[in-house]
């Protein structure tokens, strides 16, 4: 929590959100609140991570209670999860920030065959909403598809990158499209699964970012 209000210090001002994960707080009501109105002094929006299948139906609980009175706080909806559809549905009227993530924790109920295919379609259910939604992909062609989609359909959008991870092409795209680019940052005892030298233990990640620094399409 203190991390959390030293960060949105440091940010005040700035065009940034502030993406929490809600488990290590265990979802206190109390907390979360007082987390979103540093947030909003700071001048920053509040996005909730999302995290294993377990945690959804609190995390859009938490964002449920916040949501009346800090109508800019956001969610990440992971496109690998059959779920995501309905949540998707609740969210589309709402002012929710959300972003779509392909996601890092399997679906208890089985994955999607085509998971490029079940990133669209969540897109696509989101696309014609007043509130924005960020498209975090670090491919080329699905950040296109997707972008096209929530323009053709007017709905604001961005696309964001993490950190570290090569991204030269997927901005490419971005500004092919005249749309805005974010930057994910993870810090604290969080960052570890992030890490750049974990990523590198990945043997694809050498011929990735070769691709992206020739612009070679993927395979």
């Amino acid at each position: 929590m203190a991390a959390y209000a030293r960060v949105a210090q440091r940010a005040r001002g700035l065009d940034l959100s502030l993406s929490v994960k809600a488990p290590p707080l265990r979802f206190d009501p109390v907390s979360l609140r007082e987390l979103a109105q540093i947030a909003r002094q700071s001048g920053l929006s509040l996005v909730f991570d999302a995290h294993g299948p377990q945690d959804a139906d609190e995390t859009l609980a938490a964002v449920e209670r916040l949501l009346p009175d800090f109508p800019e706080t956001g969610i990440v909806l992971p496109a690998r999860w059959q779920r995501s559809q309905a949540d998707a549905a609740w969210l589309r009227d709402s002012s929710a920030p959300v972003r779509v993530v392909r996601g890092e924790w399997p679906d208890p109920a089985g994955d999607a065959v085509d998971p490029d295919a079940a990133y669209l379609a969540l897109v696509e259910a989101l696309a014609g909403r007043a509130a924005p939604v960020a498209i975090a992909t670090h491919r080329p062609a699905l950040a296109d598809r997707a972008l096209a989609l929530l323009r053709d359909a007017g709905t604001p959008c961005s696309l964001e990158q993490l950190r570290g991870l090569p991204g030269r092409r997927c901005r490419a795209v971005a500004r092919g499209q005249g749309v805005p680019v974010r930057l994910y940052v993870p810090f604290g005892p969080g960052w570890i699964p992030y890490a750049l030298d974990r990523a590198l233990a990945r043997p694809y990640l050498l011929a990735w970012m070769w691709r992206d620094w020739t612009g070679r399409a993927d395979p």
